[in-house]
């Protein structure tokens, strides 16, 4: 994301590899933010930037379009893997939040029955090799219902993961 002001100008070039160019061609100083780092490029200079790699999420969790089945009130691990992008495993990832939307239960979706639960709900566990987890329990009230799972890692991306509660 780069934040330009009124009266400012930027531009954004992709040089492979996840990496971008950002060149102030303005007159004021820019905010340029790449997965939750902030930095302020001044007018008439360059920065070089570069992107995270959300792998997906990894098992017991299935990516969309996927229906999670669990119990409502279950303990469910979230797993996911990040890396740079040269493909080296980000290992200072700061924090990650969890919040839930309701879903439409559609129809003729594939479900995949959640193979791995877990005792309670946890903060960031940093796993190691770029691997992360949250443990997130959702409330009994989620009971016949449908949600989706939306992941916050400060990469400016919300990762998103359905999940059915039957009764």
């Amino acid at each position: 994301m780069v934040s330009v002001p009124q009266g400012g100008a930027v531009t954004v070039s992709a040089t492979g590899a996840g990496h971008y160019s950002v060149k102030n061609i303005g007159t004021t100083a820019v905010t340029v933010t790449v997965d939750g780092t902030s930095a302020n490029v001044s007018a008439g200079s360059t920065s070089t930037v570069a992107t995270w790699d959300f792998v997906g999420f990894s098992q017991p969790v299935d990516n969309q379009p996927v229906l999670n089945k669990v119990t409502s009130g279950q303990a469910v691990p979230i797993k996911w893997q990040l890396l740079d992008a040269g493909g080296a495993p980000i290992a200072n990832l700061q924090s990650a939040t969890l919040t839930v939307t309701g879903l439409n239960c559609s129809q003729g979706a594939t479900v995949d029955l959640i193979e791995e639960t877990v005792a309670g709900a946890s903060g960031l566990q940093n796993l190691g090799n770029g691997y992360y987890q949250v443990n997130w329990k959702s409330p009994k009230t989620y009971a016949n219902s449908c949600k989706t799972l939306h992941l916050d890692i400060g990469d400016g991306v919300t990762h998103t993961a359905s999940f059915q509660f039957p009764k």
